[in-house]
C-alpha cells in the first residue's frame, strides 16, 4: 500500500515525460476554471445557505436525489450551481461511498473543474504532462467529462458542457 506522497512521487516527472513522448500535444483553450466544493453529505443544502448568507451567492442551479444512507434515504445535493461574483463555482454532497470521500477526509475538499470543447486532447496533453486519469471521458449532464489527478494530487475534472457540445455537433 502507497502513501499519497508516494503514488504521487510514482508520476513520471516532466522532463521524462518529454524524452519519452516528443511530439507537442494539441493545443487547447480552456473556457473556464469551476471549483468544486466537497461537503459530507447531507451538509451541502446548510452549506448553499451559508455561501448565500455570508458571501451573497446566488443559487443558479441544482440537482438532488434520493440516496440511501445510514438506513435513511436524504435527499443528497448532486451538484449546486452558484454564482459569486463573475465566478461560479458547484457544492457537493460526498457520502462514504463516492471515490472524493478520501479527498474529503484528507481535508482536500475541492476538484478544479475546466471547460473546454477539446476535452480529449485536453486530457491527453494533461496525462502527457505528468496527470493520471481517473476514468474514462464519459457522458455527463448532457456533456462529456473526465477527470485526471495531477502529480500533487489535486483533482482535474475536464469537461465539455451540453451546449458546447451542441454547437460541436452543430458545426460538424
Amino acid at each position: 500500500m502507497f502513501s499519497l506522497n508516494e503514488f504521487i512521487m510514482s508520476f513520471p516527472q516532466p522532463s521524462l515525460l518529454s524524452q519519452l513522448c516528443p511530439e507537442t500535444p494539441k493545443e487547447v483553450t480552456v473556457s473556464r476554471l469551476k471549483p468544486h466544493l466537497f461537503v459530507e453529505a447531507p451538509q451541502a443544502s446548510y452549506a448553499v445557505n451559508f455561501y448565500k448568507a455570508a458571501f451573497g451567492a446566488e443559487e443558479v442551479k441544482r440537482v438532488s436525489q434520493w440516496k440511501v444512507l445510514w438506513g435513511q434515504e436524504p435527499m443528497l445535493t448532486i451538484s449546486a450551481h452558484l454564482k459569486l461574483g463573475s465566478t461560479t463555482f458547484v457544492v457537493t454532497d460526498i457520502t462514504r461511498y463516492d471515490f472524493q470521500y478520501v479527498l474529503l477526509k484528507s481535508k482536500m475538499r475541492s476538484t478544479f473543474c475546466l471547460e473546454t470543447e477539446e476535452i480529449d486532447a485536453a486530457v491527453e496533453k494533461a496525462v502527457m504532462a505528468g496527470a493520471i486519469t481517473l476514468g474514462e471521458i464519459a457522458k455527463a449532464g448532457g456533456g462529456r467529462a473526465s477527470k485526471v489527478m495531477d502529480p500533487y494530487g489535486y483533482i482535474w475534472m475536464i469537461s465539455c458542457s451540453a451546449a458546447a457540445m451542441k454547437r460541436i455537433v452543430n458545426y460538424s
